[in-house]
């Protein structure tokens, strides 16, 4: 599968996004290029993560191919809430996964695809950010979602944990002070994925942020977990900024991840 055709598709989308937002902005800089600039880099990292997973499984050409079309378009409604509402928060623009499905199906060429292609790259453009994901997806539209939710986690876990970006996403809301929920706290030491919705404080923020690993699902994103130490910086372990309860968080998170090791799901 040429990959060519979809990546002048993509950045030819993104930079008439640009353009649009460039043109009407009367905040120089603006935060919402500098919002746009971000998930553009973003994009093509998870496009690589997605290309390196399926390479790890083992997939055929063409699926590694179809892989690198999903982590393309994954956050394509994230340009959409930018240029339409002025802000990429899910709250007050509707789901961007949705979106992005959306924007596949209704302006992007399927001459190249198979009509059980699309399915699979609609479904995980969809569901690539669905808390849970919905039981009757396919076999494979299952794992083409589960391999971009990989992707797109390994650089948010990226972003999280890189200490010299100053650039921020305005929809992440920096909560104040405050002690560990107690269920957040309990939820992770379970190794519970963490809804967004019970977070209190900046601690919490933080328990939410560890329990994304939990929803991950294969073998080689827990390598690059642990080889990057993405955790460590994200939690004060690295630096010995870390208290006795996030430390104890880093351990269970951790050692939950070497245990996944080598699995394929």
């Amino acid at each position: 599968m040429d990959i060519s055709f979809y990546e002048k598709w993509f950045a030819g989308y993104t930079a008439e996004i640009r353009s649009r937002i460039s043109g009407a902005s009367v905040l120089p800089p603006d935060p919402v290029l500098d919002e746009v600039d971000l998930k553009i880099e973003h994009t093509y990292r998870v496009r690589n993560h997605c290309r390196e997973i399926a390479m790890w499984l083992g997939l055929p050409k063409r699926d590694i191919g179809l892989a690198e079309i999903i982590g393309l378009f994954h956050d394509l409604g994230r340009f959409r809430q930018a240029l339409k509402f002025g802000t990429m928060d899910d709250r007050i623009t509707g789901n961007h996964g949705q979106m992005s499905a959306d924007i596949f199906l209704d302006e992007v060429s399927k001459e190249k695809l198979r009509d059980d292609e699309v399915l699979i790259i609609s479904d995980a453009l969809h569901y690539h950010n669905a808390f849970i994901l919905p039981p009757a997806l396919s076999t494979r539209s299952l794992l083409f979602t589960k391999l971009a939710r990989d992707g797109d986690k390994l650089d948010i876990f990226r972003f999280y944990s890189d200490k010299a970006e100053k650039r921020v996403f305005r929809f992440i809301m920096s909560e104040g002070e405050g002690e560990y929920s107690p269920n957040m706290l309990e939820g992770v030491l379970r190794g519970e994925n963490l809804r967004v919705s019970g977070i209190k404080n900046k601690n919490d923020r933080k328990l939410m942020q560890v329990s994304l690993v939990y929803d991950m699902n294969f073998g080689y994103s827990f390598e690059r977990m642990l080889e990057k130490n993405y955790l460590a910086v994200l939690t004060g372990v690295s630096d010995g900024m870390a208290d006795d309860t996030m430390q104890k968080v880093y351990a269970y998170a951790t050692d939950w991840m070497r245990d996944k090791v080598g699995q394929r799901v």
